[in-house]
């Protein structure tokens, strides 16, 4: 709001564009799964789509109906890789620990919010106090970073195993 002179409305009209995007992406990535019969491939999609979903977002000042609208819904429908890591986890784990696994996988989507979320407040606070004009862009960094590992990590592993 306060970065983009923006009303509480038109902020969370935003804001609500990446979950747009999230529930329509998670289907779409699902069926693009079923379609390539690999995971990996979706997965490094989903993560290459984020990194540049975020550098376009947060290095170039765009309008903001094509910030929240495009990009914003873009970003969103990128995050649809952790819904695919259920069934990543599901399928590379024996019966016997199954249900821990994606037990343990959905405690870590749920519990990256609660640390992900405080922590770009953290670091958004911390620039804005040191006197960086772009504060906010240098909080949101994490969450480029975060895609960037993501994107990493798919290359580990037997390259032939579809997941």
């Amino acid at each position: 709001m306060h970065f983009d002179h923006l009303s509480a409305n038109s902020a969370a009209f935003y804001s609500s564009m990446m979950w747009l995007g999230l529930a329509v992406g998670s289907p779409l990535l699902g069926l693009l799964t079923n379609i390539v019969q690999n995971k990996i491939i979706p997965l490094w999609s989903s993560a290459v789509i984020g990194v540049v979903a975020f550098i376009l977002i947060l290095e170039f000042k765009l309008p903001l109906i094509i910030l929240g609208v495009s990009f914003l819904f873009i970003a969103g429908a990128a995050c649809s890789g952790q819904a695919l890591s259920f069934a990543v986890v599901r399928s590379n784990n024996n019966e016997k620990v199954k249900a821990i696994a994606i037990a343990f996988n959905n405690m870590a989507v749920v519990i990256s919010g609660a640390i992900f979320q405080p922590l770009i407040g953290k670091l958004i606070e911390v620039y804005q106090y040191a006197g960086y004009s772009n504060y906010y862009q240098k909080g949101c960094y994490l969450i480029l970073f975060a895609y960037i590992a993501a994107h990493n990590k798919s290359y580990i592993g037997d390259s032939t195993d579809p997941c």
